[in-house]
């Protein structure tokens, strides 16, 4: 008898195991499971950097997770798939597909079934494929494909690719070395760029237009607050009072930037234009301090 209550207890406790066992599975499932709504964009590395690539012909390969079904877009070629089960393994997300709106046919490939693995909080491993959920897709570099290599390209717009002057967060000034206190100037985007001159205590908004091959004129940008003048620019307090931001013009570059390469650009400044006094002013160039006939070759700082 007592070896019978035993075997019962061996029983009971077996099953107490494999219930919290499943219970723990469960709990890292949630944690695991793709995000409902989610768009997740393929990524890959360019010189270390991960990226998003734009091809000329071709959109951005992604997925679009719904509650029960999936759209992939393979980049020339989209499918929309139902999805008829899920299997939870080894932290991983298998989900079974059909084809939505082909009778449920089994796609033949991949599709089939479709694996994700979340790697961290940004990235995700899709059926062996790396991609960004899309709420992070601007923490990384994009690059497009250059347009001198497309079918479709115009002549006139075969220009050199200048994404490397727009990486998110990365700095360029002619001293590095100075850490923190360096002078600097962002290109967060073609729309978007700071100066940032310690030197002489100023920072100013800028725009961007390119002109040739790997060439960008700057524009000082149009405040988009009531507390500060044309160009955004702050803490100017070394810069002549005579100067009012609000009299300069936003059309008529104050500065060119020439790509040499991916870590290396020229920066030549022109000055402010005074739509009133019908002249530039303030003529010194902000990383020098300095009137330059030529141009200041500035680095991308690693920090």
């Amino acid at each position: 008898m007592k070896k019978i209550s035993m075997f019962f207890c061996v029983i009971v406790m077996s099953f107490s195991i494999i219930s919290c066992k499943d219970k723990k599975e469960t709990t890292n499932f949630k944690k695991t499971q793709p995000p409902i709504g989610h768009t997740f964009f393929r990524i890959g590395i360019n010189n270390r950097d991960t990226i998003i690539y734009q091809p000329c012909d071709a959109d951005i390969a992604k997925y679009v997770l719904y509650k029960d079904s999936i759209f992939h877009n393979w980049g020339q070629e989209h499918y929309m798939l139902n999805i008829i089960s899920s299997i939870i393994a080894n932290n991983q997300v298998k989900l079974k597909t059909t084809y939505k709106y082909n009778n449920n046919e089994i796609p033949d490939g991949i599709d089939s079934t479709i694996t994700f693995q979340q790697l961290n909080k940004k990235i995700w491993r899709i059926n062996g494929e790396i991609f960004i959920d899309s709420l992070y897709v601007n923490s990384i570099k994009h690059i497009n494909q250059p347009c001198k290599e497309c079918d479709n390209c115009d002549d006139d717009k075969k220009k050199e690719d200048i994404s490397a002057l727009f990486t998110i967060n990365k700095q360029w000034s002619n001293h590095c070395e100075d850490g923190l206190d360096k002078d600097n100037i962002i290109f967060y985007s073609s729309d978007e760029i700071i100066f940032g001159i310690s030197s002489i205590n100023f920072i100013c908004g800028a725009t961007s237009k390119q002109t040739g091959s790997n060439i960008l004129e700057i524009y000082l940008k149009e405040s988009g607050n009531n507390y500060a003048p044309n160009g955004e620019v702050y803490s100017n307090n070394n810069v002549p009072k005579e100067i009012d931001f609000n009299d300069c013009s936003l059309t008529v570059p104050i500065a060119e930037v020439k790509l040499i390469d991916e870590n290396k650009a020229e920066f030549k400044w022109f000055g402010f234009y005074d739509n009133k006094k019908k002249q530039r002013v303030y003529l010194k160039n902000p990383f020098t301090n300095k009137i330059e006939e030529k141009s200041v070759v500035l680095k991308k700082c690693d920090e």
